[in-house]
């Protein structure tokens, strides 16, 4: 089951009655319903207002001036009587999206439940981790297989060569049936075996680390199974046809099979 999303309501309204969902109009809590949106399904989705307490987001209300904290605003005794009603005081998992004093509601009636604002600063800094969070919960890594790999693709040839640091990297140029030609950015033209190259295009990196925090960069290992195929070689891309492939050792264990150089050749001369 999809979590259990609540969202802190807002001080811009809708002048006019209609529903809790398009009732709340200002930046902060749109920022917060599209992270809840990324996070689960609507009809897992409430509003806390700060008059009503737990909202439907197809409830119909009015506008309403009342801020969460203030005197005649709900408190987490009255929350906790609405989330029971609703069955939904034993929920596993909640996230809440939404200010301190909203927090501090939720917390107190589910204190498991997950707060990724908590601690972030002001409503820059949030608005900057919702933006995040909406698109790593969004974000679908691309899927492994023939199609990734491509001419012009970045690689790296993993070999034992400690002479060079064990490593190559340059881009693709031309795959073969059994090899592929790189070139590689010490200006020689290699070609390896197929089972010696693995993806390492920036585009993908800056997709998992700056954006989406999948791959740590210290250790260049996946946070998430979307990335299983991290580590993989171009072997196991060309012949995946959706089921797992295991992988194997990388670094001085890598397969280390001869590497053809051409340093004055052009591309053409060399048979793939």
């Amino acid at each position: 089951m999809r979590p259990l999303v609540i969202v802190g309501c807002g001080a811009t309204k809708h002048p006019t009655r209609t529903s809790a969902g398009d009732m709340y109009q200002g930046n902060y809590h749109r920022a917060c319903r599209r992270a809840a949106q990324a996070h689960t399904t609507s009809d897992r989705t409430l509003i806390l207002s700060a008059l009503h307490g737990l909202l439907d987001l197809d409830q119909v209300i009015d506008p309403y001036d009342l801020r969460m904290g203030e005197c005649q605003a709900v408190a987490a005794d009255q929350v906790r009587h609405q989330a029971t009603a609703r069955g939904l005081l034993d929920e596993p998992d909640v996230i809440v999206f939404g200010g301190a004093a909203y927090t501090r509601v939720v917390t107190a009636v589910w204190p498991h439940a997950h707060a990724p604002l908590a601690g972030t600063g002001g409503m820059g800094k949030q608005l900057a981790v919702l933006k995040q969070l909406t698109l790593r919960a969004s974000y679908t890594p691309p899927l492994p297989g023939p199609d990734l790999i491509r001419p012009g693709l970045q690689v790296e040839a993993v070999t034992s060569f400690r002479a060079t640091g064990g490593r190559y990297g340059g881009v693709l140029q031309s795959v073969g049936p059994t090899t592929a030609v790189v070139d590689c950015f010490d200006g020689v033209q290699r070609r390896f075996r197929h089972e010696q190259l693995q993806v390492n295009d920036p585009g993908l990196l800056l997709d998992a680390w700056n954006h989406l925090g999948y791959i740590n960069p210290d250790t260049g290992r996946t946070t998430t199974s979307a990335w299983h195929w991290w580590d993989w070689t171009l072997t196991q891309h060309l012949t995946h046809r959706g089921a797992p492939v295991d992988r194997p050792a990388c670094g001085d264990n890598h397969p280390t099979a001869h590497i053809t150089e051409n340093r004055h050749a052009s591309s053409s001369a060399l048979p793939t």
